[in-house]
């Protein structure tokens, strides 16, 4: 079964402070504890991040797979393997308001 949303959300934060949390500080957002950054540095093309959420008193473990990342545009293409075999293809985009801030989008 496909399920498909796109949450989206207002940030009060320049475009470009929130693309640049979302693509160097990954404990910053990714909601779980980082194992491993490999290759390390930006999110590039072929980056995997390892991480461990925690639920319920039990430790999940996720991979997170960067499929694509367009600078110009602010998006950013993934894979999340979750657990239970559940896979999340996600593009992640970071446009500017009018009002100085930034709108996130997760599709």
């Amino acid at each position: 079964m496909n399920i498909s949303v796109c949450p989206a959300d207002t940030v009060d934060a320049p475009a470009d402070v929130v693309w640049r949390t979302l693509t160097r500080d990954y404990p910053g957002w990714i909601g779980g504890e980082v194992r491993s950054v490999a290759p390390p540095g930006p999110m590039a093309p072929g980056q995997v991040i390892q991480l461990v959420t925690r639920e319920l008193g039990l430790g999940f473990r996720v991979r997170v797979e960067i499929g694509s990342v367009d600078v110009d545009r602010r998006r950013v293409g993934m894979d999340i393997r979750l657990p239970f075999g559940v896979m999340n293809h996600e593009l992640v985009t970071v446009d500017p308001t009018a009002a100085g801030g930034a709108l996130v989008r997760f599709n």
